[in-house]
Parts: structure tokens; sequence; C-alpha cells
């Protein structure tokens, strides 16, 4: 069975995007003088976050037909309020929300700035709703954008709060325990 050319073109692309973002991830853990751990965490996480949600089969014929239905999901805020009604959370929706959580936790360790990292992946996840809603094999949704740009808020605030927590732990001055003894006056010094 031969893969679609869409597919190809599209693995090829994914391939290509996150090897230039490795590289920039480390530039900017070396630049930063951090750990590039944490830039090899995000770059993983983000590849995870990618293969788990890319289209597998060919893209749709009716591309203007389905950007209408795209943007209407996106626009009409009767559909995603009908679609977020729903409150239990199934096994699909707690994949959506975990999936972000490592990208928000590793990207906000690495850059050190909490706002840009979850627009960014909130971003991400939008368009990854945009390419598989342009697939015959998946549906590109508001509410998986909605649950995916939750769970890069979750671990964009744990990034934070342990960032909070390290540095208040880095400023605390450690307890003095030297015994200072008092000051003996120089001979003739009154």
């Amino acid at each position: 069975m031969l893969l679609p050319p869409s597919f190809v073109v599209l693995f090829v692309g994914y391939a290509a995007a996150l090897l230039v973002l490795l590289v920039l991830l480390l530039a900017i853990a070396r630049a930063r003088g951090l750990d590039r751990w944490w830039a090899a965490g995000t770059a993983v996480s983000l590849a995870v976050i990618l293969a788990l949600t890319a289209p597998v089969g060919a893209l749709v014929d009716d591309w203007a037909g389905a950007a209408d239905a795209f943007a209407h999901r996106f626009t009409d805020p009767g559909v995603l309020v009908q679609a977020l009604a729903d409150v239990h959370l199934n096994a699909e929706r707690q994949a959506n929300v975990l999936l972000f959580i490592p990208a928000g936790l590793a990207g906000a360790l690495l850059t050190r700035s909490f706002v840009p990292v979850a627009v960014a992946l909130s971003g991400l996840s939008w368009l990854i709703e945009l390419i598989q809603s342009m697939s015959t094999t998946r549906y590109g949704a508001a509410e998986d954008w909605v649950y995916n740009t939750t769970g890069a808020l979750i671990g964009v605030m744990v990034a934070a709060l342990w960032r909070l927590a390290t540095r208040s732990r880095e400023e605390t001055p450690a307890e003095d325990t030297t015994i200072r003894l008092p000051a003996v006056p120089a001979r003739g010094a009154r």
C-alpha cells in the first residue's frame, strides 16, 4: 500500500520543521546558558504532538468547502458552546489536554517566556486543526483547539510555579552560621 503523496509532503514538511525547530531551541538554550535538555524536551514533545495529530489520508478535493466548514466551526460561538456543553471528559479530550502539557512545561522553562509559549502552542494547535480539516481522514474541531490550549496553559502554569519555587529558593540566603567574636581593640587604642 502506497502512502498518498500529500502525506509524504506533509511528513517531509513536519520533519524539516522539527529539525529547524530543534536547531533554534538549542541555540536559545546556548544563548541563555540553559540546560540543553529543556530544548530537547521541547522538541520531542512537539514531535509527539505532530506525529499523533498528522493526517494520514489524502487531502480533500473541495478545499473551499473544507475551509468554509473550518471557519464556521471556529467563528460560530453556538457550534463551540454545543461541542463543549457535553462536560464529561472522554479519552480523546483527556488526550488533547495531556498532549500539550509537556510542550507548555518544557517550552516555558526553556524560554522563560510564559505568555508567548502559551500563545505559540495555541497557534500550533489551531494550525493542526486547520491541516486536519483539509484531510479526508481527520476532522479539525474547535473544541480540540480549546482542549489543546488548556493543556498548554496547564504546562505553562506548572513551569511558572516551578520557576517561582526554584527562584525563591535560589534567592533565599543560607543561614549564616559564622561565629563572630567581639572585636578586640588594638593596643593603645581607646
